[in-house]
């Protein structure tokens, strides 16, 4: 066949079979012929040339994966993809993911109809190929779109609605010889891979079915159509035709189609994917974190930069947690959000950037209010994916101490709790996360622009949270928690309504540490789990069994509050005992790599060089307090004296103890990085495990150390 003949056949089939679009991420059998296909030299590697990646017009019975049609010049079959060669090609996975994960896949449409497509997994082994049946027992669940805001479809939540083409901010793509960028229309959706299904190889179905006037796919009256589209397509109305047939009863299941059939369209094509499945220890220990406590931990960006890099997500067990919340985003006045740190906040969140990256997608971080930094990332690397990948949820927190004085203003205001509600769901949308954390430290207090009118507009506040998110939740099926860092201190409780943050708040979160420090006039502990007997009136309550009992009095549900387990110390200078005065300042030279409140980990590390002749920390002296169920150390070290406050992995067991005896709902840690030791090992979040495993069994006098 000459040149000029066989261009002229493929131009004229082109117009005939065009499949009017394509699975372009992963990427579906027919794209990857379309671009790895090699026409100079056939191999038995590369797959045989296709023409286009949207040439295919049938599909389902007759091809699950497409196939232009038997009959026509040089037909393809993507249910038994062939080298050039002739021989069946090789797997070629084109993504992995794991079991139950939420995707990202992106569809290129080049001849833009209305009308919903639907995507299906069907795994597959050596001695049997995909069949539609199979496509239709697991089908993914449709979560988001992320350009045009398709709504989910409550009745059919497999559904993916066409945004129409006429819309004013159209996403174009692939601009080549075959068809323009100005006809294309890209779409990018966020999809759920079912429960219990994994695969070293599996395929990946888009199927696409167009609408027109000749009948009426069930469940389009029902479906909450966006005003825009309306507007947009429909010039203001949508109405629907009676007496029309329904769709499936008059659709072939093959996707033949007379030339002058007034049916509408439909289309198929499959990628090559794999799915892992979730570990039987990640299962386990997900399931046993469900049965018995809620474990929230606080991941600091900026401990990416301590250790060269070692606190990086990679380096952590997530199976170990429920909850991973971010510290921190801020907001203003106005009620913006944006993120600490421009730099350690996009690697820990999405992974090391990915430089050499030419194409693949792009994560944006929000740096600055109305300001973001996209770019591409090595993203299985990032905390997002490695916390979701072991089983836990990530959450943003927003605020901290340092960042809590723009909240009473921002709260007064109608219009910027308005705002900043908005922008929370926009960070959960935009990042993928599961709630939110809300950490203002504190209603009323006066040190951080507090006022008397806290106590009413944080109510309202966080109402107006409950509200945005439950309407999100509405749109995508699923649930997003709101959460708060809350006081112990009696002067902050009181200006919190206990009983309506109750309402608004699925769990509470008692910062049940940093009741001593550097600041307070005699030495104390930092997490007490009861009263320490001096002090008085004024540090009455002053403990984890205080703080608790506060709150229940004031009107908290036990079975929703977690207590907090600090996985640092806090130091003093000139004193070598409790209940002394001392200097006013925390030891910043024992405890440099920390400004004076050490990680756990540094702790360790002092008391193992301690046991070393040679060490110039061995005048280190570890005590158990046992009035506070808390150790402390105190040290005549390079001419000075000081005491740090800590808990060890003996103090750890026995507040998860007294969790346990007063049913209560968890745990919050901060934060995760003080546990993380130089060989890998994690002692106090493993110590909660433990105990939470054997319970009364496990005398937590079995961690007590041999030094105290």
């Amino acid at each position: 066949m000459s040149g000029c003949l066989r261009i002229t056949l493929l131009l004229c089939l082109l117009a005939a079979v065009s499949g009017h679009g394509f699975l372009s991420s992963p990427r579906s059998r027919n794209f990857v012929a379309y671009e790895d296909g090699i026409t100079e030299e056939y191999s038995a590697f590369s797959p045989l040339p296709e023409d286009c990646p949207h040439c295919l017009n049938r599909g389902g019975t007759l091809a699950a994966c497409g196939v232009i049609d038997p009959d026509t010049f040089e037909a393809r079959d993507y249910d038994h993809p062939m080298s050039g060669i002739g021989y069946p090609l090789p797997e070629n996975p084109q993504a992995s993911y794991i079991e139950k994960q939420v995707i990202t896949v992106e569809v290129v449409l080049t001849e833009h109809q209305k009308g919903h497509m639907i995507f299906s997994a069907c795994p597959v082994t050596d001695k049997e190929f995909a069949t539609q049946e199979c496509f239709d027992k697991h089908r993914l669940r449709f979560v988001k779109d992320e350009f045009y805001g398709a709504p989910v479809d409550k009745n059919f939540p497999e559904r993916v609605m066409v945004a129409p083409f006429s819309l004013s901010f159209r996403k174009s793509a692939y601009e080549d010889k075959l068809f323009s960028a100005d006809t294309t229309m890209l779409f990018r959706f966020q999809l759920e891979l079912p429960p219990d299904f994994a695969g070293s190889f599996v395929l990946l179905q888009w199927y696409y079915v167009e609408s027109n006037s000749s009948c009426l796919h069930e469940g389009y009256d029902q479906y909450p159509w966006p005003q825009a589209w309306i507007d947009s397509a429909f010039k203001g109305e949508y109405n629907f035709d009676g007496g029309l047939k329904d769709c499936a009863d008059v659709l072939p299941s093959d996707g033949s189609k007379k030339d002058l059939s007034p049916l509408p369209e439909q289309f198929w094509n499959c990628a090559e994917i794999s799915i892992s499945p979730r570990a039987p220890s990640v299962e386990a220990k997900k399931e046993q974190l469900e049965k018995e406590k809620t474990i929230i931990g606080y991941y600091a960006s900026w401990q990416y930069y301590d250790r060269t890099n070692f606190a990086v997500p990679a380096n952590f067990d997530f199976t170990k947690y429920t909850r991973i919340n971010f510290a921190f985003f801020q907001t203003n006045v106005d009620g913006d959000i944006w993120g600490t740190d421009e730099w350690a906040d996009p690697i820990t969140l999405f992974g090391e950037h990915n430089w050499a990256a030419l194409d693949g997608r792009e994560y944006c971080s929000w740096d600055g209010p109305n300001e973001k930094t996209c770019n591409r990332h090595f993203y299985e690397e990032g905390l997002i994916y490695q916390a979701k990948a072991a089983g836990a949820e990530v959450w943003p927190s927003i605020g901290g101490w340092s960042l809590s004085d723009p909240f009473p203003t921002m709260a007064a205001s109608e219009v910027s709790r308005e705002k900043f509600a908005n922008k929370c769901i926009q960070l959960i949308e935009e990042y993928g996360f599961d709630g939110i954390d809300i950490d203002w430290e504190y209603p009323g207090y006066e040190a951080h622009s507090g006022t008397p009118e806290d106590k009413g507009n944080y109510n309202l506040l966080l109402q107006k949270l409950r509200e945005k998110l439950d309407d999100l939740g509405e749109k995508s099926g699923k649930f997003y928690g709101l959460t708060a860092a809350l006081p112990c201190g009696t002067n902050h409780i009181q200006n919190i309504d206990i009983k309506t943050v109750s309402k608004y708040l699925s769990e509470l979160n008692l910062m049940t540490y940093d009741f001593f420090g550097a600041w307070s006039p005699t030495t104390g502990t930092n997490a007490p789990l009861h009263d320490q007997s001096w002090g008085g009136e004024d540090t009455k309550g002053f403990s984890i069994d205080g703080c608790t009992k506060n709150w229940v009095a004031g009107g908290a549900d036990p079975s929703k509050i977690n207590i907090g387990l600090p996985f640092y110390g806090r130091s003093f200078r000139g004193a070598t005992g409790l209940n002394q005065e001392h200097d006013g300042k925390a030891d910043d030279g024992m405890w440099h790599e920390d400004e004076g409140s050490p990680q756990y980990f540094n702790i360790v590390n002092k008391l193992e060089r301690e046991k070393n002749p040679w060490s110039t920390d061995q005048d280190l002296h570890v005590y158990r307090h046992e009035e506070t169920s808390t150790q402390y150390a105190w040290y005549n070290i390079y001419g000075g004296v000081g005491l740090v406050s800590y808990d060890d992995e003996e103090a750890i067991c026995d507040k998860t103890h007294y969790c346990m005896e007063n049913e209560l709902n968890g745990f919050i840690i901060w934060e995760i990085s003080g546990d993380l030791m130089e060989d890998g090992s994690t002692p106090l979040i493993d110590t909660v495990h433990e105990k939470l495993r054997q319970g009364p069994k496990l005398d937590c006098r079995h961690f007590h150390y041999e030094g105290s």
